[in-house]
């Protein structure tokens, strides 16, 4: 492995900026007033969903890749372990003519390396998880005597990430915010543009947002000025191909150029994607929606503020996506399921059905059952899932069922 990124300058940002313009688009800094008239303030997104690969990697990854030397352009380099970072390099890398071989956990999903592959990179499946992947792309790097651009720590890799300060800065035109929100992830990202933003807007305050789940950059800032927060990491939770340690860069960078730290719930960061989908018709990954996610758990903290909030990543998974709207629809009254006694006679479940109706709650799954279920004789339960317009309709909807005499509890 290289020698770990600890410093950057914005002169080196800056100049990664101008190497990057003729290949990137500028992506849009873009008036979310769904978020605005929520919040009572002044939101811009920039939306690094809209860069090739979907993800602000791309800035990286390139930016690495055009400042090989002719040998390493020739011979190729390897790049490992998330999934983000391998799309960037692939893609990248068959644009310039450079052989790219990747490392992915073997739990990777097919589409996705398949996704990679199309590129023509190589894709070498090695490994339980990321960690384990990344240790592998170590040891095959310094077998082939290729270059190892980790995302994470490689100097070029993390000047170019910085870009996007320095472009957010540009659109501005001179019209600061008061305040700039960045997802932490392994801290590179954040340190990076804030080296790049600070340079020009240095009383704008940097804010770094992090699940609760992987709570990383609290556990090695204990003791310091920021937020502390108990949860400890867990690997299992959600869907996250990020590293779960702090990179070196952010040790040296965030107590200097951060200004504070929040974390957010799992159950704000599905909020947040089902509010980019629906009202902002924007798709994010997890990660990725931690900015939204903030702005909405700690919506006071933001109210009659002008301010950036970054979007990272649109690379979700689709099955993943599904099981948020899901729980998105529950958490907002617009989707419920209702565990019903029924008594066991001709008419009893159109009753039910027909009950329904007249509140115009829409049925989507009935599961009707008289044996498993351990009801008394002549009752069978039913399983409701139920459409509807948010939490005054539910009550609308159980007020009914009592009225007709119906024995029902919210199923969880």
């Amino acid at each position: 492995m290289p020698a770990a990124c600890r410093h950057i300058t914005a002169e080196a940002i800056r100049t990664a900026k101008e190497l990057l313009a003729p290949h990137l688009p500028i992506t849009p800094l873009y008036p979310a007033a769904f978020l605005s008239e929520l919040l009572n303030a002044e939101v811009l997104l920039k939306l690094e969903n809209f860069q090739p690969s979907g993800t602000f990697r791309d800035r990286g990854l390139l930016h690495a890749l055009l400042n090989l030397d002719k040998r390493s352009r020739k011979e190729g380099v390897l790049v490992a372990p998330n999934t983000n970072s391998a799309f960037a390099a692939a893609r990248h890398g068959a644009n310039l003519e450079i052989p790219v071989s990747v490392v992915l956990p073997i739990t990777t999903p097919l589409q996705r390396v398949h996704s990679i592959h199309a590129f023509g990179a190589d894709v070498i499946l090695q490994g339980s998880d990321i960690n384990e992947a990344l240790q592998e792309a170590e040891k095959i790097a310094q077998a082939r005597g290729i270059p190892f651009l980790h995302p994470s720590e490689d100097r070029q890799v993390i000047t170019g990430y910085g870009s996007i300060g320095f472009e957010i800065s540009d659109q501005l035109q001179s019209e600061p915010v008061d305040i700039l929100l960045c997802p932490v992830t392994t801290g590179a990202l954040i340190s990076a543009v804030a080296v790049a933003f600070k340079s020009i807007y240095p009383d704008t305050k940097i804010i770094g947002v992090e699940p609760q789940h992987s709570s990383r950059v609290f556990a090695f800032f204990k003791g310091s000025h920021h937020h502390k927060t108990g949860y400890v990491y867990d690997p299992t939770l959600l869907q996250d191909d990020q590293l779960d340690t702090l990179c070196s860069i952010a040790k040296e960078t965030i107590p200097t150029h951060v200004d504070d730290l929040v974390t957010v719930t799992d159950e704000s960061l599905n909020m947040a994607i089902l509010h980019l989908l629906e009202q902002g018709k924007m798709l994010s990954e997890i990660p990725a929606a931690a900015s939204v996610a903030a702005l909405l758990e700690h919506r006071q903290r933001f109210v009659g503020k002008r301010l950036v909030a970054i979007l990272t990543s649109g690379n979700i998974d689709i099955n993943l996506l599904s099981r948020i709207i899901d729980r998105g629809l529950l958490k907002s009254g617009r989707l419920s399921r209702l565990k019903i006694l029924l008594s066991d006679r001709p008419g009893a479940l159109e009753q039910l059905a027909h009950l329904c109706a007249q509140h115009r709650a829409n049925i989507l799954q009935v599961n009707h059952d008289r044996i498993f279920s351990r009801t008394p004789i002549g009752s069978a339960q039913c399983h409701l899932t139920v459409e509807t317009r948010g939490p005054d309709h539910v009550s609308q909807l159980m007020i009914a069922l009592e009225e007709q005499g119906f024995s029902f509890t919210v199923a969880p």
